[in-house]
C-alpha cells in the first residue's frame, strides 16, 4: 500500500509540476476552447481532490467560481506565476475557504 501511495504522489507531482501559473493563466485566456477547457479542469480537479481537507468551501460554490479565485489571483500577483499550478490553487482555495480549526 505505501508503494502504491509513493507511486502516486511522485505521478501527481510530476504530472502537476509541468503545469506553471503562467501556463494556467494563459490557457484560462486563451481563445481556443480546448485550452480554457483543460485549464477549468486542471482547477476543477484540484478543487474536487481537495474539498474537505486544503480548503473547506461551502455547497454551492461552482467550478466557475473556483476558476475566478485563481485567474484573479494568478493576475493581480504575478510574482508567483512561475510556481506549480498546483500549489497556487490549494493556496488560493485554503484563503478563500479555510477549514475551521485552522490556524
Amino acid at each position: 500500500m505505501k508503494k502504491l501511495l509513493a507511486a502516486l504522489l511522485f505521478t501527481a507531482s510530476t504530472a502537476s509540476a509541468q503545469v506553471t501559473g503562467n501556463t494556467l493563466l494563459d490557457n484560462m485566456q486563451s481563445s481556443e476552447y480546448m485550452l480554457r477547457s483543460y485549464a477549468l479542469g486542471y482547477i476543477t480537479s484540484i478543487f474536487q481532490f481537495t474539498r474537505g481537507t486544503a480548503h473547506c468551501s461551502p455547497d454551492g460554490v461552482t467550478f466557475g467560481q473556483a476558476r475566478d479565485l485563481v485567474q484573479n489571483y494568478l493576475k493581480t500577483n504575478a510574482t508567483y506565476r512561475h510556481m506549480d499550478g498546483y500549489v497556487i490553487a490549494i493556496v488560493v482555495f485554503s484563503a478563500a475557504w479555510p477549514c475551521k480549526g485552522e490556524i
